[in-house]
């Protein structure tokens, strides 16, 4: 619900999206936004956090998918408050993020420098997608959309596009009392939205000096580089798909997945030459750990991040590498760290990548080995085929 007085505006029912102060996540909130600042209201106890606006980078309100977000980046770390769209009687996110605009002197008709508050690196061709900074949550998707020549052409292409959106990460291959998450308010939100967006002069710096060191862990240059490099081949199909968590718990877990399909298995073939290195799941998961934690600082873009190799058993017909990197997430408190996992799957036409978050703590082993499972089995078309 929202109400307005003696020029505030206080919203109530929200959820809290990650650690924020003094409050813990997933705690429900009350956020008043006044002429000094924002106030978090919430726990139990009830605690109070007070944020000025000198103390804002980008605060944002938008509504999306029947939820209204604000949000805003404080000492480094993305605060993020949830809403129920049916709440807003009598005001609207737009008006809501205008008054933000105008209290912090942010341009309220366009994106930032560097998108807004939860975008992305972007690259013209990625296993990765798009890549966010810690805690960034849902930049806006955009799905690829294809001029084709033709009726029967783009009816092909329809179908091919339901095909490889099936082999996505669905509920079913998960455990009971984990569900889809809303998009624009998970941690993987960003991840799993294909498209791109407009980089600032620090962000290309940031991104350039991270395949830098991608290219040197793998001892390649760039001119053969099949991941980031002008080697690469942009897939016609890339559909990301929903993320999930389980519905029940004090940290925040969650898991997704994006599937490419290549318009001929010699392009996977030839990817599967880089990516089939040793060396490859443990530097491409510090190029994507570096990309989401930099935040436009190039130090912090070639800073050595703990990685450590996931194992599998290979599946039949199914390439499957991966590792898990070590992220830095900045808060009030200090500094804690969250686990990113990145997992590649390569068979036929299709590369598909697996991402799963973990904050505190680690994602269960034994779930990651069950879904890459039912993942390949998809994906080779082998009904039952197991990865462990």
């Amino acid at each position: 619900m929202v109400t307005a007085g003696e020029g505030a505006i206080t919203m109530t029912g929200g959820r809290l999206l990650g650690a924020a102060g003094p409050l813990s996540t997933g705690v429900s909130v009350t956020l008043r936004i006044d002429s000094v600042g924002l106030t978090l209201v919430g726990g139990d106890p009830p605690t109070a956090w007070q944020i000025p606006f000198s103390a804002l980078r980008e605060p944002r309100c938008r509504a999306h998918r029947g939820m209204v977000e604000v949000a805003a980046w404080v000492s480094g770390s993305l605060v993020m408050v949830n809403f129920s769209a049916a709440s807003l009687e009598g005001s609207t996110a737009s008006e809501i993020d205008a008054l933000l605009a105008g209290a912090t002197g942010r341009d309220a008709t366009g994106p930032t420098s560097g998108g807004t508050p939860y975008t992305v690196n972007p690259r013209r061709r990625r296993l990765s997608l798009l890549v966010v900074a810690v805690l960034a949550i849902g930049a806006g998707a955009s799905l690829l959309v294809w001029q084709l020549a033709d009726v029967q052409t783009r009816s092909s292409a329809r179908a091919d596009r339901v095909v490889a959106a099936t082999m996505n990460l669905r509920g079913s291959d998960l455990p009971e009392g984990w569900s889809a998450l809303n998009s624009s308010s998970s941690i993987l939100g960003g991840f799993l939205s294909p498209g791109s967006s407009r980089q600032s002069p620090a962000q290309k710096r940031v991104t350039a000096a991270v395949i830098s060191g991608y290219q040197d862990c793998m001892g390649i240059t760039n001119a053969v580089d099949r991941v980031f490099g002008a080697a690469g081949v942009t897939p016609p199909i890339e559909i990301g798909g929903m993320p999930y968590g389980p519905e029940q718990s004090t940290a925040v877990t969650e898991v997704g997945t994006v599937t490419q399909r290549y318009a001929s298995p010699a392009d996977v073939a030839a990817d599967r030459r880089q990516i089939s290195q040793a060396r490859f799941p443990t530097c491409f998961a510090e190029a994507i750990g570096r990309l989401a934690t930099a935040n436009g600082d190039v130090i912090k873009a070639t800073e050595d991040l703990p990685v450590v190799r996931q194992e599998f058993r290979q599946p039949l017909g199914v390439l499957v590498t991966g590792a898990n990197v070590t992220i830095p997430m900045a808060g009030l408190a200090g500094t804690s760290t969250a686990q990113l996992g990145i997992t590649v799957l390569l068979t036929g036409s299709y590369e598909q990548t697996l991402y799963t978050f973990a904050v505190p703590g680690s994602f269960p082993e034994r779930l990651r080995q069950q879904v890459v499972g039912e993942l390949s089995a998809r994906l080779a078309g082998v009904s039952g085929t197991r990865s462990a």
